[in-house]
């Protein structure tokens, strides 16, 4: 994220006006959205909301070390909800800002939500922390490319070892530094090129320098990942000591990143995560979890390895395990406690599932054969196992659905009885979605509310008199396949009731259909709800598929509608996609018009 001095400046008074207008007795989420209000339009409003609402961001915590415990020196990250998300890990933390303005929210922030242990200090200009010797278990600072580091203006050569030395300074033995910087190679440098002398605009800290430097103070580095993503979508770590990671993420990445070598992705990364100790270097966190996961499912040492991980805009911290007999786990770490809340829910639903089929039940094979919860220091690590065959998303020309058995699954899933696995009407979401969707219209395209209106009519209408179990998100990224056929379905975290059968098909069929040249959701939408499978690539099987499962084209357009309003209700839940104008239309505006101008879905 870069936001600088001149944008924090004009922005933290309409702020703090924002947070001075709420009532004492203001329920704690209302602060989120004054402040979320007051934030202008602009080229930076979505930074700065996703600063406001994302604690994704303090995944890194649990990647580069963080211990929850002891006394945390934390500069850089302001008022953002990272630094709330790490003051509920820390037993102490105090944020020192060269702004007082900055500071003054975040106090507002702090007392609106009840944070007793989080302290305030300004930053003043100078190479010192405000901060006595050996005072703290770990420092951890988030550098952006505008603003400068704690030392006097317009210093630049030797910035690094007069910095590293102050926080070792203030390190106790055994302490960790954690820090977060930009490359010299990121997007928001290179559109700085212009101005690349402007005053107390620090070099580019980078894994070498970082090296160099923290040696030079007697610290001793601990990692040195690779930090990639977009601000709406995963941020990935990769490990740049291990060459096998830097391999794992140029072989799926879809960016210039595939085409360097390996040691000049290193030097050209975007962002940088350094971490560096008072002593010998410990494992993070995450490291620490997965060992023990690994201990637990019965790998011995050095005979598995984990992929590059990933904090998802979900709330999640995601990493595939992998053991060299070819079995794979899917481990996440809940970063939210909604989201922790989702995986148990899942969980619980699953082995409601798994107790209700019978033993030769084809479906059987196909789910998680085990899952794991691994407790490590207070925070959860989940584990489901998947098949190792290749998602449908990696091959855009793979089999149609009925060819790879699709039928069969559905076939079992329409006859469980969802209140066997603890689901009833309360879990049907269609109602709550339709309403807070059709607030979300009025408000950028009043003209196409008749459209949403008619849509959840025909699907009310259309109500199957007995509840179906719908597997939560059953698209290309959870379906995986081998020699054709599906072998393995995971993520089940939003499974819920639904009295639309063909729901799930209609998530796959989008999620196939967004996948093919010139298919937007608004045109995938019109295709599924006109009830014209033959209007459908004949690759996919679709009138096939249907005759198979004994259903109609009606029960394809209702399941085509209540799959696009729950996954539109479910992605423009997020808060930041809730002001992403692009993602509105995508995902609402769009599809609706689309639906009106083609008479379809009982527009």
């Amino acid at each position: 994220m870069t936001t600088g001095p001149t944008s924090r400046s004009l922005l933290t008074p309409r702020l703090l006006a924002a947070a001075d207008s709420l009532q004492p007795d203001a329920a704690p989420d209302a602060l989120g959205a004054a402040l979320a209000a007051a934030v202008p339009p602009g080229p930076d409003r979505l930074a700065w909301i996703e600063e406001l609402v994302d604690d994704g961001r303090a995944a890194w915590d649990l990647l580069l070390g963080g211990a929850p415990r002891g006394h945390l020196l934390l500069g850089g990250a302001g008022w953002s909800a990272a630094t709330l998300a790490l003051a509920r890990r820390w037993e102490r933390v105090t944020v020192i800002d060269p702004d007082p303005s900055a500071l003054a929210l975040l106090e507002r922030r702090r007392d609106a939500e009840g944070i007793a242990n989080l302290a305030t200090l300004r930053l003043e200009a100078g190479p010192a922390l405000p901060v006595p010797d050996a005072a703290c278990d770990a420092v951890a600072w988030l550098f952006d490319d505008d603003a400068a580091p704690p030392l006097p203006g317009g210093e630049r050569a030797g910035w690094a070892r007069r910095f590293l030395a102050e926080c070792a300074r203030v390190l106790r033995p055994g302490g960790g530094l954690y820090l977060a910087t930009p490359g010299p190679w990121s997007r928001e440098r290179l559109r700085a090129r212009a101005t690349l002398l402007r005053p107390g605009a620090p070099a580019a800290l980078g894994p070498r320098a970082f090296t160099a430097a923290a040696a030079a103070c007697g610290l001793t580095v601990a990692r040195r990942w690779a930090l990639e993503g977009r601000i709406d979508g995963p941020r990935s770590w990769i490990d740049l000591d291990d060459p096998a990671a830097v391999a794992e993420h140029r072989r799926l990445a879809r960016d210039v990143a595939r085409r360097l070598p390996p040691r000049l992705y290193g030097l050209t990364a975007p962002r940088y995560a350094l971490t560096a100790s008072r002593g010998p270097a410990g494992a993070s966190w995450f490291e620490e979890a997965l060992r023990l996961a690994a201990r637990e499912l019965g790998l011995a040492e050095g005979r598995w390895r984990a992929t590059p991980p990933q904090a998802l805009r979900k709330g999640k911290l995601v990493t595939t395990l992998r053991a060299d007999d070819g079995r794979a786990w899917i481990a996440k770490v809940p970063l939210r406690d909604d989201v922790a809340a989702a995986m148990r829910h899942g969980q619980r639903a699953l082995d409601a599932l798994l107790s209700h089929l019978a033993p030769e039940a084809p479906l059987r094979g196909l789910l998680p054969a085990r899952a794991l919860d691994v407790e490590h220091r207070g925070r959860r690590l989940h584990l489901e196992s998947y098949c190792c065959g290749r998602p449908w998303a990696a091959d855009r020309d793979g089999p149609s659905p009925a060819a790879a058995g699709l039928a069969g699954v559905l076939e079992e899933l329409l006859a469980v009885d969802p209140a066997a696995c603890g689901l009833d009407d309360g879990h049907d979401a269609l109602p709550r979605a339709v309403a807070d969707l059709a607030a979300l219209l009025q408000r950028h395209d009043p003209a196409r509310a008749p459209t949403l209106r008619a849509a959840a009519a025909r699907l009310d209408a259309g109500r199957s008199p007995r509840l179906h179990l719908r597997k939560g998100d059953l698209s290309l990224s959870n379906v995986f396949l081998e020699g054709g056929r599906i072998r393995g379905l995971i993520d089940w975290d939003e499974t819920g009731a639904t009295r639309q059968p063909l729901a799930p098909l209609g998530d796959l069929l989008f999620s196939w259909l967004w996948h093919r040249a010139g298919w937007s959701r608004a045109r995938s939408l019109v295709a599924l709800a006109g009830g014209r499978p033959d209007d459908l690539p004949s690759s996919l099987g679709v009138a096939e598929l249907l005759a198979e499962l004994g259903r109609g084209p009606d029960d394809l357009a209702r399941g085509a509608l209540a799959s696009w309003l729950e996954h539109a209700y479910h992605e423009l839940q997020h808060p930041v996609f809730r002001f992403r104008e692009d993602r509105i239309a995508a995902l609402l505006v769009e599809p609706c018009r689309a639906l009106a101008a083609a008479g379809v879905g009982g527009a």
